[in-house]
Formats: structure tokens, C-alpha cells, sequence
């Protein structure tokens, strides 16, 4: 009997440690759940402050780009209306152009008829009445400069002074009071055209006449050519 109350009796302690066991296995499985699920809801919780930050930036961002957007905007207003000032100054200023063109081609037609100078007028100078003027004596000494330089017909000569800026009476006076031999200028304007290529006589001839010699000058210059 008493080794069945022994029996019993190691039976029940062997139960309660296996109980215990049982217990302290269960306590320590539920304190790691607990423990894991801290560390998840601690990083879940690190995870939402940076979305929450980076929600920050992002909205700073598009209130950046609104205010950018809002002055381009404002710019894009501003310069509409400066090109339609700038057409309607053009449009207001394209009349006044046509009309200096066509003032300009109306008065060609009478520079063009009196740039070339009358070969066979007397040869009496057109001086001015009274003393001869400052831009008078000064075209005079350039057409002598020159014909120092260079020999010309009366009329290349002429154009030559009207290009300088000389008006066309001082540049007329000039050619006509200018002491020089137009007939000699075309022959030596002839010397130096073979000194620079060949020509026949009659390409000569209509060289000559090209830069302006009459053409008993021109025949002259052909008729002497050495």
C-alpha cells in the first residue's frame, strides 16, 4: 500500500513540474509574440514619420512649383503686350518708310540726269557769282589729286567727286575748271588698261567709253596707242 502511495505520490510531483514546465514554455512563447510585434509596430511607426516627412517635402515641392507656374504665367501676360506695342510702332512707322522710298525713287530720275556733266558746253567754269565758296575751291583740288593720281574722263571724274560728297555744282565746277586734256587722259587710261591685259580696238574703245570719254576721245586715244 505504500508503494502505491509512493507511486501516486511521484506521479502528481512528476505532473505539477511537467505543468510548470508547460506554463513557463507558454509564458515565454507569448513574451517573444509580444516582443515582435513591439519591434514591428516600432518600425511601422519609424516607416509612417518618414512618409509623413517626405509628404512634407513633397508638398513644399508643389507649392515651389505653383508660385514658379503663377510669375511665368504673369511674365507670359507681360509680353503679349509688349509685341503688340512693338507691332503697332511698326505699323505706325511703315508709312513714313514707303514714303522716304518713294520720295527717294522720285528723285532719282533727276540725280540721274544731271550726274553726267555737258562735254560740249562752252568751256567757260560755272563759278558761282562773287568769290568762289570753301566747298567749291575744295572740289577743284580734289579732282587735281585726283588726276595726279590717276587719269579719268570728265564724267568719271564727276561721279567720282558727287560719291566724295561734294554737291553737283561744286563737283561741276570742278570738272570745268580743272586744267587737264581729256583726250590725253584717255590715252593714257588706254596705256593702262594693256598694262593690265590685252585688248582689241574696239574692246578699248568700249572701255573707254564706258568710263566716260566722248567718242572722239575714245578714237583719239586708239589712234595714238604707241
Amino acid at each position: 500500500m505504500k508503494k502505491v502511495l509512493m507511486l501516486l505520490s511521484f506521479s502528481v510531483l512528476f505532473l505539477a513540474s511537467c505543468g510548470e514546465e508547460v506554463e513557463s514554455s507558454e509564458d515565454n512563447t507569448h513574451e517573444e509574440i509580444i516582443s515582435e510585434l513591439e519591434s514591428d509596430l516600432e518600425a511601422a511607426n519609424h516607416q509612417i514619420e518618414s512618409l509623413e516627412s517626405e509628404l512634407l517635402d513633397a508638398q513644399q515641392e508643389i507649392e515651389d512649383l505653383e508660385t514658379a507656374l503663377a510669375e511665368a504665367q504673369e511674365e507670359n501676360e507681360e509680353v503679349p503686350d509688349q509685341d503688340s506695342e512693338e507691332i503697332v510702332e511698326d505699323t505706325v512707322e511703315e508709312p513714313e518708310e514707303e514714303t522716304i522710298v518713294t520720295e527717294t525713287e522720285e528723285e532719282e530720275p533727276e540725280e540721274v540726269a544731271s550726274d553726267e556733266p555737258a562735254e560740249e558746253e562752252a568751256s567757260e567754269p560755272s563759278e558761282p557769282e562773287g568769290e568762289v565758296s570753301r566747298e567749291f575751291r575744295n572740289a577743284l583740288g580734289s579732282a587735281n589729286s585726283y588726276l595726279d593720281f590717276t587719269s579719268f574722263s570728265k564724267t568719271g571724274l564727276y561721279d567720282q567727286l558727287i560719291f566724295e560728297g561734294y554737291p553737283e555744282d561744286a563737283a561741276q565746277y570742278a570738272v570745268d575748271t580743272v586744267e587737264t586734256n581729256w583726250s590725253e587722259n584717255a590715252l593714257q587710261s588706254a596705256i593702262n588698261y594693256l598694262d593690265f591685259m590685252s585688248f582689241s580696238n574696239q574692246g578699248l574703245y568700249d572701255q573707254l567709253i564706258y568710263e566716260g570719254y566722248t567718242a572722239d576721245q575714245a578714237q583719239y586715244a586708239i589712234d595714238n596707242l604707241p
